[in-house]
């Protein structure tokens, strides 16, 4: 019932997002609302339905922002973008995924090849006419998804779009909790290895309930490199980050 509920919650979404779409003949901002509205709603729609908790610890930010997180599990989309209004960032090869790709790719994600010199310029030129039009990115910098319990390296090369427009880097730490008498976040919500995905999802589903914390870090961070850049971001992301479970909850 409950992946039925995502199902016709999802597919009615797509319904008035494609509808709204004609708005950008009227006005490029009024559709640029209404489109950050109608991903808001989907992504609390979703966490009704999953049963998901998100806690917010510290201050999301608003406008123009260029946000980075750490990258546990798909489920991490639907999470931030309860709370914050943002485009994502995300890597080239979920593209291509059935129904997921489709999805991200109609809601304007962009997409990356991090191994491709030329691409991923031309990605940091996309990230800056997010930022110069007042709409926030989110950026998973590790460049791949973990078990939760630490916060892998930076990857510096997306940082250069945020050093281009001038724009201080925040930063938010995810951390699941899964509920007790279940497998730990580690296995059932985090998404990482070689897990497959669609046993994976319908576990999810098959949750009573489960909680997200976002904590944002209070400050800003700035630098003078990307490089830098990239590791302040890292610093201030593991001051504020708590490990998720590992072990099978009581």
């Amino acid at each position: 019932m409950r992946l039925l509920a995502f199902a016709v919650w999802t597919a009615f979404a797509f319904v008035v997002w494609v509808t709204s779409r004609a708005l950008v003949l009227v006005s490029r901002r009024a559709a640029d609302r209404a489109r950050a509205s109608l991903l808001r709603a989907w992504a609390r729609g979703v966490a009704v339905v999953l049963g998901m908790r998100v806690v917010v610890n510290g201050t999301p930010p608003r406008g123009a922002f260029f946000l980075v997180a750490n990258h546990l599990s798909y489920l991490d989309v639907f999470a931030l973008w309860t709370v914050v209004e943002g485009t994502f960032l995300s890597k080239a090869e979920i593209a291509r995924w059935p129904v997921i790709g489709f999805l991200a790719r109609s809601v304007g994600t962009m997409f990356v090849a991090r191994d491709r010199r030329l691409e991923v310029g031309a990605v940091v030129e996309r990230l800056q006419t997010e930022l110069d039009r007042g709409r926030g990115v989110i950026v998973f910098p590790e460049g791949t998804s973990s078990a939760g319990e630490t916060v892998l390296a930076f990857k510096p090369s997306m940082f250069e779009a945020a050093l281009r427009m001038d724009v201080p880097v925040r930063v938010v730490a995810l951390r699941y909790e899964a509920p007790s008498g279940h497998p730990a976040a580690a296995q059932s919500l985090c998404w990482w290895g070689d897990m497959d995905f669609l046993p994976h999802f319908l576990g999810v589903f098959a949750l009573p309930r489960f909680a997200v914390h976002a904590t944002f870090a209070h400050e800003p961070v700035r630098a003078s490199d990307r490089k830098q850049l990239a590791r302040a971001a890292h610093a201030a992301t593991l001051a504020v980050f708590e490990p998720s479970s590992i072990e099978m909850n009581p």
